[in-house]
């Protein structure tokens, strides 16, 4: 991961749980960011947020040992499913740039998601 900055270095909401929807903690830091969702760092040892093809979730931040980290784009294919060795395929093709890699991973689907569609659409 690519650290950026101590969390504590800014001041930053309470840990938040998003019960309605997909039960991720997160918090908010203030003062940083223009939008709300850039702001947001999640926390990591609880389930994470859907990557997005663009906008503030590119570049999702989380916590690790009070610092705040965002995910390299070879650590965005693996949370997707993909191996680290399907990253270095898309990598050696030298044809995407860092926003499009992000963009390219947050257009897939899961792929133990889509392993288990197939399942249920296969069985008798």
């Amino acid at each position: 991961m690519d650290r950026l900055e101590r969390l504590d270095d800014y001041e930053r909401t309470p840990y938040q749980e998003d019960r309605g929807k997909n039960f991720m903690r997160y918090c908010n830091i203030i003062g940083k960011y223009a939008f709300k969702s850039e702001a947001r760092v999640f926390n990591p040892y609880h389930i994470g947020p859907t990557l997005g093809a663009s906008g503030s979730y590119d570049k999702i931040k989380l916590i690790y040992d009070d610092k705040i980290y965002c995910m390299t784009t070879r650590e965005m294919y693996v949370y997707m499913g993909f191996t680290r060795e399907d990253y270095k395929k898309v990598m050696d093709l030298n044809i995407l740039s860092r926003p499009h890699l992000m963009t390219t991973a947050g257009n897939s689907i899961s792929v133990e998601v889509l392993e288990s569609i197939f399942k249920k659409i296969t069985r008798p």
